[in-house]
């Protein structure tokens, strides 16, 4: 899902236009639509409330902070909601079986996991962000999610 949404501003509190893109359960947020995203969140966990009459979209995203969102109509608020709601609810578990430990570290461990549907299998690092803290944490997800290779599966 992809398209203009309105949210508040960090400094004025005012509403600012963004362009919003949605991929699979990673919500970006870019200036305008082709430009890099300045945030992305991962949804998968995330708390969703709507308010039809104000068309606000609130995503509560765990151990970090609320984000509210604004559409322009009744019918990009549908979209979104939906959107955000099937986002939200993907969990890994959903899509891959855990099978033996390969590896454990100070705060993460890393097993064997199955896809459900092909059978085929991969090696998931498990990171403990709680452990880790959440900077480090960060740094750890922006460093994993930056590597492109054919062998590593992006969930």
């Amino acid at each position: 899902m992809k398209g203009y949404l309105q949210k508040t501003g960090k400094r004025t509190r005012m509403r600012v236009q963004r362009y919003f893109e949605l991929d699979d359960t990673q919500l970006s947020s870019c200036r305008t639509k082709g430009s890099a995203p300045t945030w992305t969140v991962d949804v998968s966990d995330a708390i969703l409330t709507g308010n039809e009459h104000t068309m606000e979209l609130n995503i509560e995203i765990p151990d970090c902070k609320t984000i509210s969102l604004y559409a322009d109509n009744a019918h990009a608020f549908g979209m979104w909601m939906h959107a955000l709601q099937v986002a939200s609810s993907r969990k890994f578990e959903q899509y891959y079986k855990t099978k033996a430990v390969l590896g454990v570290g100070s705060c993460s461990v890393v097993k064997v996991v199955e896809n459900v549907i092909t059978g085929e299998q991969y090696a998931a690092k498990f990171i403990d962000k709680v452990r880790m803290g959440k900077r480090f944490g960060d740094h750890e997800l922006r460093t994993a999610r930056g590597v492109n290779h054919p062998n590593i599966v992006k969930t």
